[in-house]
């Protein structure tokens, strides 16, 4: 047993569909934009051209511009492994050398199709394709659907050959993963390959999961994965239990037609499948959502769902929107954000107001960054308009994305309207965040405010305008909630920073307290929210 090429390989890769158009050609930019979104989920890689990528339905061309357009979208953020499926060996090996050269990661490697082989010939067929690549290979073992089993001594004499560093195991029997570990250690990585198997394929030590119903489920997927990596198998099996009825589709002769009507009515096309702005959500792309909408230029934001994780920072409530934002297109945040007040104002009113939300209610919008340093972008709104940043909105968001499966600990970037803000998510939960450059613009700016008087305070920045009123007669108590918020609403929300820099006008974001550390305050923000 030869010592392989170091594989690490681990967690959720959507067996990602193929997009074709009304004439059954390839349709490449709804492929790229359907593989754009699922990574934009979080998932761990991509697995192009397998059974549900419907690799054996495309031409060499078409495999060859499928593969380019993914590798183009991944941009080395995930890996991306191609399926090779084909009628014969040799086809097999050129397109191995062909999908080095576009740039995979690596290669899923199933037998030669058509006709059932003996255990000799499928040993050549791998030995072939592997010698044509030096990219690492999954072994894809399918009995159920190519009625070809990658049989123990069969492993065993291809276990000499470096590259092969993984398989995917999708027989129906989850004994067969024991099996591979008593044979063969950590050898192979393994990957659990039939959905409606995964649990157990991850309970008894795959690495990871390929996955069908990824398409369509992506959040749920991850979270069992996650629930699952950290142990917790009471919520995992409630999120299996929940999730079989749909797993078992990628068991059925059906399952491509099954998962692609799942992904056209559930899945992460909801930000993938429109060029318009007024991208279709929750079903099929029909032509007039492109085509008619593109040209009205309509703002609506027809979604059958909005999938969000609602979470409070010492109670400081935030509301993270994972899946069902308007298409914001892309560009710095700032524009964006621009784009959603110009456009998609009433989204932003459904998702924060009443019944579903509150004046104290931050939504935050995860977005893709324009930032190459950051990992995460962001758009933070509440019930009167946006914010450049939130502090707790900020904890709130990595909070939820660490519960969703998503974010594991360690330092993160996140792209906001302002800037970047560095954040640290702790081993033990605990999230520190490194705010934008803040700064005291003004001191002792002194206003005349309706109904009060003068006030005199500072002007500072931190990611949104704060007026700070150190001296009041005011006395701050919860009990005096109504006139503490009816005295800072009735401030200076109007004051205009004569030295702001371009691009940030004073808001209506103001703190009243007094000077000591240890004294009490009180904060007002936009919404009359506390």
């Amino acid at each position: 047993m030869s010592k392989p090429l170091s594989c690490s390989w681990s967690g959720v890769f959507p067996a990602a569909t193929t997009q074709f158009d009304s004439a059954l050609q390839v349709d490449l930019p709804a492929t790229q934009r359907v593989q754009q979104a699922l990574l934009q989920d979080g998932v761990h890689g991509l697995v192009l051209m397998g059974t549900v990528g419907e690799g054996n339905s495309l031409s060499a061309e078409e495999k060859r511009a499928v593969l380019k357009g993914a590798v183009e979208v991944s941009a080395g953020k995930a890996p991306v492994i191609v399926g090779v499926s084909e009628f014969t060996t040799a086809t097999a090996a050129t397109f191995a050398r062909d999908a080095e050269a576009l740039g995979a990661t690596g290669l899923m490697v199933l037998p030669a199709m058509v006709y059932v082989p003996t255990p000799a010939e499928l040993e050549f067929h791998f030995r072939t394709v592997a010698a044509a690549t030096g990219l690492p290979i999954m072994l894809y073992n399918n009995p159920p659907s190519y009625r070809v089993n990658i049989d123990i001594a069969t492993l065993q004499r291809l276990a000499d050959v470096a590259n092969i560093v993984a398989i995917k195991e999708s027989a129906a029997d989850s004994r067969r993963f024991t099996d591979l570990i008593n044979e063969f250690g950590e050898r192979f990585v393994l990957f659990a390959g039939l959905d409606d198997v995964a649990f157990e394929g991850l309970v008894l030590g795959a690495k990871g999961w390929v996955s069908g119903l990824t398409n369509a489920f992506p959040a749920e997927s991850l979270w069992l994965y996650e629930a699952l990596r950290q142990g917790d198998l009471e919520r995992a099996r409630a999120l299996y239990r929940w999730f079989m009825p749909l797993l078992h589709l990628d068991a059925e002769h059906d399952l491509v037609q099954s998962i692609k009507l799942a992904e056209a009515d559930h899945g992460p096309r909801v930000r993938a499948r429109a060029t318009a702005a007024a991208a279709a959500v929750g079903r099929a792309a029909r032509a007039s959502d492109r085509d008619d909408r593109a040209r009205a230029g309509c703002a609506s934001v027809n979604t059958a769902s909005i999938r969000v994780i609602d979470s409070h920072t010492g109670g400081e409530p935030t509301r993270l929107v994972l899946e069902g934002g308007p298409d914001l297109g892309d560009g710095p945040i700032a524009d964006r954000v621009q784009r959603f007040k110009e456009r998609f104002d009433n989204y932003r009113c459904a998702v924060v107001n009443e019944p579903r939300g509150s004046d104290a209610l931050v939504g935050a919008l995860l977005v893709e960054p324009h930032r190459a340093d950051c990992r995460l972008g962001v758009i933070f709104f509440n019930n009167v308009g946006y914010l450049g940043m939130c502090g707790h909105g900020t904890i709130g968001l990595i909070a939820s994305l660490k519960f969703a499966g998503r974010l594991a600990p360690g330092a993160v970037k996140i792209d906001t309207p302002v800037g970047a803000v560095e954040v640290e998510l702790h081993a033990d939960g605990r999230i520190s965040v490194a705010n934008v450059v803040s700064y005291r613009s003004h001191r002792h700016v002194t206003v005349q405010v309706p109904g009060i008087g003068p006030v005199t305070g500072d002007v500072a920045w931190g990611g949104n305008w704060f007026f700070l009123i150190s001296r009041h007669d005011q006395i701050i108590d919860l009990k005096r909630v109504e006139s503490l918020t009816d005295f800072s609403w009735r401030g200076p929300r109007g004051h205009q920073c004569s030295r702001a820099p371009a691009g940030r006008s004073c808001g209506t974001v103001r703190t009243l307290g007094s000077a000591g550390r240890s004294q009490p305050k009180f904060r007002a923000v936009p919404g009359q929210g506390l």
